[in-house]
């Protein structure tokens, strides 16, 4: 069982004044190390796809990305982490997940530790198609 973890850290909001938050990086790393070798893969596909296509226009968070992904792992699953069966191909398994992620980009994401959501609206989302056109191509 996982040690709930919790940290505050200090940040600057966009009035520039210092307040502080909480902070799962520690329970996320103890989640990311408990996930599948293919899961894990999964997270740094994400990843990738979303580096290559680097703009000018903000580009979602990885943690909004880690978020995404924990939550289809976890919350949205009947199976909870065996949500991608080990049998099932990678690349199955990551075309699935960005089409996940593009149906979820026209609305906000379930924080994965918190009750509010994440809107997706404010970041440049583009690459998503521009994944799925690649991996249709493979």
């Amino acid at each position: 069982m996982l040690d709930n973890v919790i940290h505050v850290i200090p940040y600057v909001d966009y009035a520039e004044r210092e307040k502080w938050r909480p902070s799962f990086s520690l329970t996320e790393v103890h989640i990311i190390k408990k996930l599948s070798r293919k899961q894990r893969a999964l997270y740094k596909g994400l990843k990738f796809f979303r580096d290559i296509h680097k703009s000018v226009f903000a580009e979602i968070p990885s943690y909004y990305l880690k978020t995404f992904l924990l939550n289809h792992l976890f919350l949205d699953s009947c199976d909870g982490i065996t949500f991608f069966a080990e049998h099932e191909s990678f690349y199955c398994a990551l075309c699935y997940i960005v089409v996940r992620l593009n149906l979820a980009v026209k609305g906000d994401i379930q924080n994965f530790f918190l009750k509010n959501r994440l809107n997706l609206s404010d970041y440049d989302i583009r690459w998503i198609e521009s994944t799925l056109n690649i991996l249709e191509q493979c």
